[in-house]
């Protein structure tokens, strides 16, 4: 690939953490309490939560799951 190429790539899939769009495959772990129910997680980049205004010790976001899309955004109560 051309350098040029490959940077568009890296950004598509988000690789270069100070591109603020961009896709990016995450891992989403499933795990089972002790109750029966099942809980899942994922991570997201560090980029995303700055370009969201989040900072340390804001831990709630506002999560909606509409048209097979997950739209986040930050809880400005």
């Amino acid at each position: 690939m051309k350098e040029n190429e490959e940077s568009n790539y890296q950004n598509k899939l988000g690789k270069n953490l100070n591109y603020k769009e961009g896709e990016r495959e995450l891992t989403i772990t499933i795990t089972k309490k002790k109750d029966g129910y099942e809980k899942g997680s994922m991570t997201i980049p560090m980029q995303w939560i700055k370009e969201l205004g989040i900072e340390a010790g804001e831990k709630n976001v506002i999560a909606v799951c509409k048209d097979d899309k997950i739209e986040i955004r930050k809880n400005n109560n």
